[in-house]
């Protein structure tokens, strides 16, 4: 079962619970769910690559969490206007995956990431 990490004050923003939400469903991988939070013309900018697209992006996300994450941390969330950027980490058996993922959403006042630059690293 998934244990998560987050800030206090995920509350206090709706994107910041908006980004909550959307790395509990990536881990989790509920693929149809995670598309909600996406804009139609997302990028997904990777070490591995340029991800666009539904099949695409369904293609990373598919191979990008190998087995059950345990625990989530979600140690920084700041949001400013349409910008946002996340760090933390998560659990996989024996390994750490560290993240830090910038986000640009359509607009200010848009709920749909438009998108990501994400950067990842393994302990």
């Amino acid at each position: 079962m998934l244990e998560v990490f987050a800030q206090k004050d995920c509350g206090n923003s709706s994107k910041k619970l908006l980004l909550k939400n959307f790395y509990i469903v990536f881990v989790e991988k509920r693929i149809d769910e995670l598309f909600l939070f996406l804009s139609e013309d997302i990028i997904w900018n990777t070490p591995k690559g340029t991800f666009q697209g539904d099949d695409q992006i369904h293609e990373l996300i598919s191979g990008a969490i190998n087995q059950p994450v345990q625990k989530l941390f979600l140690d920084q969330i700041i949001t400013h206007g349409k910008d946002a950027t996340v760090r933390g980490k998560f659990t996989l058996g024996e390994k750490t995956k560290y993240f830090s993922d910038f986000y640009e959403f359509q607009s200010a006042g848009s709920k749909k990431i438009k998108t990501i630059n994400s950067y990842i690293g393994i302990l």
